[in-house]
């Protein structure tokens, strides 16, 4: 009976202690999942976080940018008519809902507002007089720069509006402000900010880094006293034009497992999840990759000819006055037959990255032939803008192209078009810059006198071999 107890004493003592194992597992996987969960919450909500702030960011600044669209309307003609004003305003108010009325005050008195109806009572209005209003007015037109107010209500009496007002100087002489109303609410919405989100809960707070006053504050103030703990990420600020806007987003239910069993079922779930995510993976990497190479040129990247006719054919269509350059590189065939098609093609490649680099970030580029660019310069003001940067296409070819132990001096002849004035259509456009670069290509051809090619004093020291030619043209080398 004693052996017998021993057996069971022992039996009892590895049960309590599989006992103990099995729940000082469990309390660890349950502290583990915690953990995880809190996370994986406070992971969830920063990406929110940062998904609807930079949605806002672009929301924002696209309403924004409205603004130049008027100003451009203005300087173009500072006499402009209300047709001219309201035809751009349709084209702006259906391009964003979040946009409810633009607006022209010259002199700082509002006379064009579109659309009129339910703003009659704007016309006439006097924003350096008013006293809601003439502060930040008269602040903008004094620094010369676009401010917003707000949230006001607007002449509606129904919603919450931000009012971005941008002075307009004609030389040197205050024209008058143009106006951009955003609806508050369509605009958060807009952003991915919306009130009964069933996964998150946001803040929103508008401060004047004028007067440094709270404006506003929408949403869930408790995500400020929680900011920064295990679950809800700190406030993110944006300011723009005069105000900061602060955001804050936090998940309404945290996930927090309490079984260690679950553990397992993330795991298949992950797994599963990331099967899935493969798969997607390869279908948009396949489709993406397909899409690209139907709009862009395989080897610079940059857009293709049918694409660039098209974006071309659209911004003519939409009005404004923009630069076409036509672009040829000259003698490119001797570079082919003196160090081969693929110096060649790094040459097409390093001409299209110094493009890039040239232009503004919204202005087009592209490759429409084997040594042939195009570039559309976007709503040039003035003669003086597009000569200044066909000199600054030559400036950046002063720099040899590195290929190998060579340095290549490649140049190039290039033409321009302006529409509307040298064509109000694509084919118009494209054949004037066409004609004028291949007859600045056949003066260079025509004025171009022998050429040799030697090696450089320094290539035993350094390795490179430059190729010089008269007119700093490429020159076969024998």
């Amino acid at each position: 009976m004693h052996g017998i107890s021993k057996h069971h004493s022992t039996i009892a003592v590895f049960m309590c202690a599989a006992a103990a194992l099995l729940v000082a597992a469990l309390l660890y996987f349950r502290q583990v999942n915690i953990e995880r969960g809190e996370e994986y919450t406070l992971n969830s909500a920063q990406e929110r976080l940062n998904t609807v702030l930079n949605n806002l960011q672009f929301s924002l600044k696209r309403s924004l940018e409205y603004n130049d669209m008027l100003s451009n309307l203005v300087q173009s003609n500072p006499n402009v008519t209300y047709r001219d004003f309201q035809s751009l305003g349709k084209i702006i108010v259906n391009q964003n809902d979040s946009v409810t009325v633009i607006e022209l005050a010259p002199r700082g008195i509002v006379r064009f507002v579109y659309p009129l109806a339910g703003h009659e009572s704007q016309v006439n209005f006097n924003l350096l007089t008013d006293a809601e209003h003439s502060s930040l007015t008269i602040k903008a037109i004094q620094e010369r720069r676009q401010i917003m107010q707000g949230p006001l209500v607007d002449p509606d009496g129904s919603t919450l509006a931000i009012y971005s007002r941008l002075p307009v100087h004609l030389n040197g002489q205050f024209w008058g402000l143009c106006i951009v109303a955003i609806n508050l609410e369509k605009l958060l919405s807009t952003s991915g900010i919306i009130k009964n989100d069933p996964r998150y809960s946001y803040l929103v707070r508008i401060h004047s880094n004028l007067g440094g006053k709270n404006l506003y504050e929408w949403g869930d103030r408790a995500i400020a006293e929680q900011g920064g703990s295990n679950i809800v990420p700190p406030l993110r600020a944006l300011s723009l034009n005069g105000q900061t806007w602060e955001l804050g987003v936090a998940v309404r239910y945290p996930e927090e497992t309490t079984s260690g069993w679950s553990v397992a079922n993330d795991a298949f779930i992950a797994a599963l999840a990331l099967l899935m995510m493969l798969l997607l993976y390869r279908h948009l990497k396949t489709y993406f990759m397909v899409r690209t190479m139907s709009i862009t040129d395989s080897l610079t990247g940059l857009l293709n000819h049918t694409t660039f006719i098209k974006r071309l054919s659209a911004l003519i269509k939409q009005g404004g006055q923009h630069a076409l350059f036509i672009i040829d590189l000259n003698d490119f065939k001797s570079i082919n037959d003196t160090y081969g098609h693929p110096a060649g093609d790094e040459v097409i490649c390093e001409v299209a990255r110094r493009l890039r680099q040239t232009v503004r970030s919204d202005d087009l580029v592209a490759r429409i032939g084997g040594d042939e660019f195009a570039l559309i310069l976007l709503n040039v003001r003035t003669a003086d803008m597009v000569g200044d940067f066909d000199m600054r296409l030559r400036e950046m070819m002063r720099t040899p192209i590195t290929y190998e132990r060579y340095a290549i001096n490649a140049t190039l002849s290039s033409g321009y078009a302006i529409s509307p004035r040298d064509g109000e259509n694509a084919e118009d456009l494209y054949a004037a810059a066409d004609e004028r670069m291949y007859e600045i290509k056949h003066n260079v051809h025509k004025g171009r006198g022998s050429a040799h090619p030697h090696r450089s004093p320094h290539a035993a020291d350094d390795g490179v071999t430059t190729t010089q030619a008269q007119d700093t043209e490429i020159a076969p080398t024998p």
